[in-house]
Order: C-alpha cells, then sequence, then structure tokens
C-alpha cells in the first residue's frame, strides 16, 4: 500500500514516521478490513435487501444480498479483484487516512 503523505506531513523524516504510524494504526484496529466490510455492506443492503420494494421474507432479502456482494465483488472461483472491489479499496483507505489524520490531529510530526 503506497501512501503519499506528503499533502499532511511535508518534512521527509516526519512523512515516514506518520505513514509507519498510519500502518500501525491500521494493523492494531483491523481498520481497513472494517472500513471496506462496511462499505460492501451499505452497497449490499442498497441493492440486494432492498431491491424488492415490495413484499419479501428476510431470508430472501438475505440470500438477495449475498448474491449482489457475490455477483459484483466476488464473482470467480479464483478470487480477483473487480473494479467494483479496488474502487472500494481505495475509497476504505482514503476512509482510514482521514479517520487517522481527524484522530491524531493534536500529534505533532
Amino acid at each position: 500500500m503506497q501512501i503519499d503523505a506528503t499533502s499532511f506531513v511535508p518534512d521527509v523524516l516526519e512523512r515516514n514516521k506518520f505513514c509507519d504510524d498510519l500502518v500501525q494504526y491500521l494493523t492494531n484496529y483491523q481498520k481497513l478490513g472494517h472500513e471496506v466490510a462496511e462499505l460492501i455492506g451499505n452497497e449490499a443492503y442498497k441493492n440486494g435487501f432492498e431491491k424488492n420494494k415490495g413484499f419479501s421474507y428476510q431470508y430472501d432479502r438475505f440470500k438477495d444480498m449475498l448474491e449482489f456482494t457475490q455477483d459484483i465483488y466476488f464473482n470467480a472461483p479464483n478470487i480477483s479483484p473487480t473494479a467494483e472491489f479496488v474502487a472500494c479499496l481505495n475509497q476504505a483507505i482514503q476512509n482510514c487516512v482521514k479517520d487517522f489524520v481527524d484522530a491524531n490531529c493534536i500529534v505533532v510530526y
């Protein structure tokens, strides 16, 4: 994962510390995985669970969510990233970096 921290920290040495702290933050709290799961879950809910506006049994709605997720994000036996998954991952990375900066805005690098 390559993150350009130039816009956050101009000094090279401090930028390296910033990136190290960011990786530690992502590792300790598993933020990236949580963020990707949340984004995929929200999309699956909107496009799977809520697909049928009329009456539908709960298990059918859940099945629709799972089918949407499989079709859009994980659509092959050997899972290679789809364009939608790459876009979701990039959005998750941006969200995690923003959350990290917001949580550590007092820290001086």
